[in-house]
């Protein structure tokens, strides 16, 4: 794509396009849980609508400054797989990434607080905006994301996540039959990806993948979950995702979500093929700085892991709530059709010219 091609073309973020509805604070709630932790005088409290809308979140301005408060989903209140989480964010943060402090409650400076039932968190908030779309931008998060794996290599944490079963970390396969169950309209569109991901499964299968070494990984990178300043990350958010799993797979994830474009409100009308300039960018950015772990010949490999992360994103909300987002789960899989086929009819060229970036 040129860069007059790119012009009515922004960033395509499926995971804010997936988005639905947020849950929101019941008034009574959100005094009680402020009262927690040590605010000072509360100037004003307003939404902050990005991430799971499954877990509402709030920005808090007051005398001790300005705070994003959490109420973290059922999904993901495990009190294990939150230490977990805390031990990433706090490990991060004690060596300068930039990720939110998290504020302690008052009584025992606890990272959580549990609340009848439910699990808060408060962090402190990291002015910025989104992705833009700017080059810069797309470098910045190939960079950081670098940073992040070589940084967790050290980290020791003193609870595990629990195991996952898939590069994807959930059973492709079966979600893929569960939509189709539940929709019977969707029966076309799945039978053609599952063309495509059983392809990237044997690919990636003969590979050797399953043999490669397993790293803590964010899990959940996309243009949501980072905040930019001045071209340049700011801020990493959201570790709930956060697991074991090898590099090249969060690589390939952010490869495809920072790729993606969009040109208006029709799905029918979005590009099916990436940025190859956004691409280049984010490979290159990344390998530079010093990634010994991923080597040029893996970029063979990328469309493959690319398909399956893609299907992914589409099938959990659909399993989860029967749409994806304000789009009904029939176009979303004819979007998803189609970037698929793409993906898997170019995956040796494709590869070659990430490779040779």
């Amino acid at each position: 794509m040129s860069a007059g091609d790119q012009q009515d073309h922004e960033p395509l973020d499926l995971a804010s396009v997936s988005r639905i509805e947020p849950e929101q604070f019941a008034p009574k709630e959100l005094s009680e849980v402020c009262s927690r932790w040590e605010l000072g005088h509360i100037k004003s409290i307003r939404e902050f609508r990005r991430g799971s809308p499954q877990s509402p979140k709030v920005i808090i301005d007051s005398a001790r400054g300005k705070f994003l408060l959490k109420r973290r989903s059922p999904r993901t209140s495990d009190p294990f797989r939150v230490a977990f989480v805390h031990g990433i964010q706090l490990f991060l943060h004690a060596h300068a990434f930039p990720t939110p402090g998290i504020v302690g409650t008052r009584e025992d400076n606890n990272s959580i607080l549990q609340h009848h039932g439910m699990v808060y968190e408060l962090f402190r908030f990291i002015e910025g905006e989104p992705l833009s779309g700017h080059l810069d931008e797309i470098a910045s998060a190939g960079t950081t994301l670098a940073r992040l794996h070589r940084l967790l290599v050290e980290h020791r944490p003193a609870y595990e996540p629990g195991s996952f079963e898939s590069r994807v970390g959930f059973d492709l396969d079966a979600a893929l039959a569960m939509v189709g169950e539940r929709d019977a309209g969707c029966a076309e569109s799945i039978a053609r990806i599952h063309r495509p991901v059983s392809e990237a499964a044997n690919a990636l299968d003969h590979s050797g993948f399953s043999e490669r070494e397993t790293r803590i990984i964010h899990g959940d990178w996309h243009p949501g979950n980072l905040i930019f300043r001045d071209h340049a990350v700011a801020a990493v958010l959201d570790y709930d995702s956060a697991r074991y799993a090898p590099p090249l797979v969060e690589l390939a994830n952010g490869l495809l979500q920072f790729s993606m474009t969009r040109v208006g409100p029709d799905p029918a009308k979005w590009p099916y093929e990436p940025d190859e300039t956004r691409l280049g960018v984010f490979w290159r950015s990344y390998l530079d700085a010093g990634t010994s772990w991923i080597e040029p010949a893996d970029a063979r490999l990328v469309p493959w892991l690319m398909i399956e992360l893609l299907v992914a994103e589409a099938v959990r909300p659909i399993v989860e709530t029967g749409r994806f987002g304000h789009l009904d789960a029939v176009t979303c899989l004819q979007m998803v059709d189609r970037k698929c086929a793409w993906l898997r009819e170019n995956a040796a060229s494709l590869a070659e010219r990430i490779g040779v970036q």
